[in-house]
């Protein structure tokens, strides 16, 4: 996967150390899917505000949970775009 330049700063920056901290602190430390407190990242819900992100932007994932959620999300858009191909192929929509 390939990030702009802005999102890697930013991911480098204080002030995303910042909204982690305070991710990380209302989570309890802790995952929000599963309860472990070990190997946490702190997920972008959306990207919709990055850099201004809201509290519910973000959600504490261990490592395993973020593995499991990043490729749940790609199966998902990938049968999202099966099913578009597949109605274009059959109804040439």
């Amino acid at each position: 996967m390939r990030f702009s330049t802005y999102y890697l700063t930013y991911m480098n920056s204080g002030a995303w150390q910042v909204r982690r901290r305070r991710a990380l602190d209302r989570a309890g430390h802790r995952c929000q899917l599963c309860g472990k407190a070990r190997w946490l990242h702190v997920h972008h819900v959306s990207y919709d505000h990055l850099g201004h992100e809201r509290d519910i932007d973000l959600t504490v994932l261990c490592r395993e949970c973020h593995m499991l959620y990043t490729w749940y999300s790609r199966l998902k858009r990938l049968i999202a775009w099966v099913g578009r191909v597949t109605r274009w192929i059959v109804y040439g929509q």
